[in-house]
């Protein structure tokens, strides 16, 4: 069993792109966990150095309040983590388990399903959570369930084709032939293998959810009792030609963060599908 773990530990680690993503990630994660304790300046205190650039005292320069610029992105990352995470999860949970059903009852809560499924892919999702949070407010929560209740549908689409053909396989009529229930089987045999793409698409979700909180901060929509990236930027946007370093920064952290879920994604894909495999 162990050697089993070693050799699947060794080929994921072989995958360049899955290797960089994790070792990016890690970056991420520790920044974010242990940054604000280590961050050199309080976030949001304001000091007489306004536009202050990079330099020895503030390495990453000040903004137009003073208030260090890598103490506010090291606040930032822990954010756009936790909103990435727990949107694409929810996504993750609803898009999977209405895939399921859809895919393997069939009949009339297929029907039902893919309908709401494809009302859902004809609404401009960007503008209907903009239209949700301008009504409920932009806190991070609401934020969080908002993205995550309007991107569920490519983990349906995806697990409900799992499911049609994962029905038909031998081991899960044998498990209709013993007389197991319809629920179990959809838990014990029909999701545990089709979850493989739904893990995948929810990698490149997170980076989604990264973009469009940081998108919605930039709009001003965002949670001003939080610290975030596209806030940063859009406060740095008035300042770009005296003070470009405001929004280059924060902007350079949220593409090298998209990046890292990108390769994550990538890699995981050349993982967990064999024929794209044998092209390593």
């Amino acid at each position: 069993m162990k050697k089993k773990s070693a050799l699947s530990f060794q080929k994921a680690w072989s995958i360049f792109p899955l290797r960089l993503g994790i070792i990016f990630l890690a970056i991420l994660i520790i920044l974010a966990i242990i940054g604000p304790t280590f961050q050199p300046y309080d976030p949001w205190v304001l000091n007489d150095q306004i536009l202050a650039p990079p330099g020895k005292e503030h390495l990453l320069g000040t903004d137009q309040y003073g208030r260090d610029l890598l103490s506010r992105i090291l606040n930032g990352t822990r954010t756009s983590l936790i909103v990435g995470f727990i949107a694409a999860g929810i996504s993750a949970l609803i898009g999977t388990m209405v895939g399921a059903v859809s895919g393997y009852f069939g009949g009339k809560f297929d029907q039902i399903l893919t309908f709401i499924i494809n009302i859902f892919d004809m609404t401009p999702t960007f503008f209907l959570i903009l239209i949700v949070i301008a009504l409920f407010g932009g806190s991070i929560i609401n934020m969080m369930v908002v993205i995550g209740l309007t991107t569920w549908t490519s983990n349906a689409r995806l697990m409900r084709t799992q499911a049609v053909s994962l029905k038909q396989r031998n081991f899960v009529k044998g498990a209709q032939t013993i007389g197991k229930g319809k629920w179990q089987i959809l838990f014990k045999h029909v999701l545990p293998n089709g979850i493989y793409p739904i893990i995948v698409n929810t990698t490149m979700n997170i980076s989604g959810a990264i973009l469009t909180e940081a998108g919605l901060a930039f709009l001003g929509l965002g949670d001003r009792n939080i610290i975030s990236w596209g806030q940063i930027i859009s406060e740095g946007r008035s300042f770009i030609s005296n003070g470009w370093w405001v929004s280059t920064f924060p902007g350079l952290a949220t593409v090298f963060c998209v990046w890292t879920f990108f390769l994550l994604g990538d890699g995981l894909n050349r993982l967990l599908t064999p024929k794209l495999q044998k092209l390593q």
